[in-house]
């Protein structure tokens, strides 16, 4: 289910923003989909989408379009930090992820 709530507004933003200058944002804007669909659908649908929507990004979003080579440096690296918050994101999110100690531990 998160993947293709990914999916689909990956293909919806990069259709309709591939030609604007705020094109280097939407990857930053997808970040923020990462926790309710880890909270909702668990950490590795999040992680899924959120590749499936780097790929989506590179195909369609960043020129040449229609090609995985993305031609700017910076939007390389925009992916490659989009992806890598990702995965940071969803696995501080998780809500398997238990860092609080009960306080009779702590004794």
């Amino acid at each position: 289910m998160g993947v293709v709530v990914y999916a689909v507004l990956a293909g919806v933003f990069s259709y309709f923003l591939h030609g604007e200058q705020i094109r280097s944002v939407i990857p930053w804007l997808f970040l923020l989909l990462v926790i309710p669909i880890t909270h909702l659908c668990g950490r590795l649908s999040a992680v899924l989408g959120a590749t499936v929507a780097t790929l989506i990004f590179a195909f369609f979003l960043f020129p040449p379009f229609g090609s995985p080579a993305v031609q700017d440096t910076t939007d390389r690296i925009i992916l490659a930090s989009f992806q890598l918050g990702a995965l940071v994101v969803a696995y501080l999110c998780s809500p398997n992820l238990s860092i609080r100690k009960p306080a009779k531990s702590r004794m």
